[in-house]
């Protein structure tokens, strides 16, 4: 015979799918409200997020959730109907997500918890914050959220290696390692445990990659060239050295299309860096020599590179970094290895014509 209590809780779960089956889509609004939302703050804020996703629970998952945990009122009790979670790449964002929702939102610290203060400093385990919060003060008294007022959404901040923790232990289970059988405890805490190291190490990397490009750029600055060349020090070349609209105008009037005439990202330096490194250039010392050596012929050979293109059909934008990746294809394609072209993203119609050039005897200048 069923008890009664777990026959009420039956009834009880049932009216609350009812109940907030008719919400929904409600809920599912204003997830994706607070989503987009959250990933303005994270624009403005300058930080650097993989990826914002939201959710609303499912009927059935609310259903489940009111016959496991009893409560009484489950549409004003449960509050992580709807759902946000940030996904950043350091860990140390995470924290500064945490702060920047606290600035933003009304956060209920009686529901909200940092998954990292529960570990003991001997534990290793999920990490993240989850942040349940509503609409501030000055939001609530807009027109265009005055619908979500009285509404909570659970924010969950983590890093993507945090991310990764959570999918495979939740994969396997396992949401604490404490919660495994002694035989797998030890594998899974030496897994935590790199993970977590992968995670500092990920950010102490980005800070020296920021030291390292300062410190490229200074010495870029002062004439010092003897510099390794890679995507950090070719950049800060082009930007401190290179006179790129002047390449631009060479470009142009090889005939060349003006990028003036579209918006563009910024320059894909790294197409640049394969061709530079193809033919063994090792420093920017080395770079710079190259384009002393072939500035005074560059106009013959964007003619021919800018000709073949038309030849195909089609056009080529003068972005000065391309320019001068196929003024070092051409006028250096001796030094070239067997088989080299360019690689995506390029065209194929583009990837086509540089083949074709290289395969030709050079062009007089």
């Amino acid at each position: 015979m069923r008890h009664p209590r777990s026959a009420n809780l039956m009834t009880d779960s049932q009216d609350a799918k009812q109940q907030y089956g008719i919400l929904r889509p409600l809920y599912e609004a204003f997830a994706a409200r607070v989503a987009s939302l959250v990933g303005e703050l994270l624009t403005t804020s300058h930080i650097s997020h993989s990826q914002v996703e939201h959710r609303a629970k499912t009927t059935d998952s609310v259903a489940e959730k009111v016959r496991r945990k009893g409560y009484t009122n489950p549409l004003s009790d449960i509050k992580d109907l709807a759902g946000v979670r940030v996904i950043v790449y350091y860990h140390d964002d995470v924290q500064r997500v945490a702060e920047m929702i606290r600035r933003e939102f009304d956060v209920d610290p009686n529901h909200s918890s940092d998954k990292l203060e529960e570990l003991s400093v001997d534990e290793f385990g999920y990490r993240s914050f989850h942040l349940v919060c509503r609409l501030n003060s000055a939001r609530r008294s807009l027109a265009e959220w005055s619908k979500y007022r009285d509404l909570f959404v659970e924010i969950q901040v983590r890093s993507v290696l945090q991310h990764a923790w959570a999918a495979i232990s939740h994969k396997i289970d396992y949401k604490a390692v404490s919660q495994a059988p002694a035989e797998l405890r030890r594998a899974l805490y030496r897994l935590s445990a790199l993970l977590e190291l992968a995670d500092d190490q990920f950010a102490t990397l980005r800070d020296s990659s920021g030291e390292l490009v300062q410190r490229y750029q200074a010495q870029v600055v002062r004439g010092k060239l003897d510099i390794p060349l890679n995507i950090d020090s070719l950049t800060q070349y082009l930007h401190e050295k290179v006179d790129l609209d002047e390449w631009r105008r060479l470009g142009v009037e090889a005939g060349m299309d003006d990028p003036h005439e579209v918006a563009f990202k910024a320059p894909d330096v790294s197409k640049l860096l394969a061709v530079l490194q193809a033919v063994n250039v090792k420093t920017l010392a080395e770079f710079q020599q190259l384009l002393d050596k072939h500035r005074p012929g560059a106009a013959g050979h964007l003619r021919v590179f800018a000709d073949e293109v038309r030849h195909e059909g089609r056009g080529f934008f003068a972005v000065p970094v391309d320019v001068i990746s196929a003024l070092v294809t051409i006028a250096e394609r001796d030094r070239l290895p067997p088989g080299f072209e360019w690689t995506k993203p390029w065209r194929e119609d583009i990837r086509r014509t540089v083949r074709r050039l290289i395969s030709k005897t050079a062009p007089s200048t």
